[in-house]
């Protein structure tokens, strides 16, 4: 399991080479489904999830002939204009209450696919209390600004802390 703060500032390397092609800015995740699509880099293209071949210190890929601009590549264009951010987003429940926000993404890097997020609440607005975890089968949708899960088990969670 990878977490996404962990993969931010790391170097996207070339396999073969070893050559440190560039630093790594975001993680796109596909808000429908959990499925990470790709990994933006501060060059300002993307590499996409099938071209990395493995998650180190590091994260290797194939090639650096495999990095596309955004534009190239219209489905994940379309996914980011749709502005949806999960880290940092609020994090409420079906009848709307309000549990925190997204403070980190954990995903599985061998299958692609986001597994849980890590949400925090806060006390008068900047005193953090104890983070909890939000398995993804709990995520009903992930929206431009909140994340709504299934409320029962992961309020009373939320209550024991």
């Amino acid at each position: 399991m990878q977490n996404y703060l962990n993969c931010i500032g790391k170097y996207l390397t070339e396999e073969k080479t070893g050559k440190k092609i560039a630093l790594i800015i975001d993680l796109i995740f596909n808000p429908d489904n959990g499925k990470l699509l790709a990994v933006l880099a501060n060059n300002n293209k993307i590499v996409l999830y099938e071209n990395i071949s493995t998650w180190k210190i590091n994260i290797y890929i194939k090639s650096s002939i495999l990095m596309n601009s955004i534009e190239e590549t219209s489905n994940i264009a379309a996914i980011l204009n749709k502005k949806i951010s999960i880290l940092g987003n609020k994090i409420k429940t079906e009848s709307n209450t309000f549990l925190g926000y997204c403070e980190n993404i954990i995903f599985d890097e061998k299958i692609g696919l986001l597994t849980s997020i890590i949400g925090r609440k806060y006390f008068l607005g900047f005193i953090p209390l104890k983070k909890f975890p939000i398995n993804y089968s709990n995520i009903v949708k992930i929206e431009k600004d909140q994340i709504v899960v299934k409320g029962t088990e992961i309020k009373e969670a939320i209550r024991e802390i």
